[in-house]
């Protein structure tokens, strides 16, 4: 039996990835993706990136993706969950989050 992770109504990441200081690259995509089969009501998940350390958050459609209106150099990803509990089940070594990033 996989453990299972509570989430809060809202879980915001640590920086996912950030741009070298001084090179110009800023990410303009990005996507969530995160399986649907192993989400207790999947349904009511929100999903939303930032590229600009969460200065402005754009909701995503899981496993789309997303061209930023506010592109930047740091990323940052937040689930919401409409109900008071969120479990998604995981194990260690296949965390069921992936995000995807394209920079210029």
């Amino acid at each position: 039996m996989s453990p299972v992770a509570f989430f809060p109504t809202e879980f915001v990441s640590n920086l996912i990835a950030m741009s070298q200081s001084g090179t110009g690259t800023i990410f303009v995509n990005g996507k969530i993706t995160v399986p649907t089969d192993r989400v207790f009501n999947p349904g009511n998940l929100r999903f939303f990136l930032s590229a600009n350390n969460g200065a402005n958050y754009e909701e995503v459609t899981n496993g789309t993706l997303h061209t930023f209106s506010n592109p930047g150099s740091q990323l940052l990803y937040k689930i919401v969950g409409v109900d008071a509990e969120i479990r998604v089940n995981f194990n260690s070594t296949n965390d069921p989050i992936k995000i995807e990033y394209t920079t210029t």
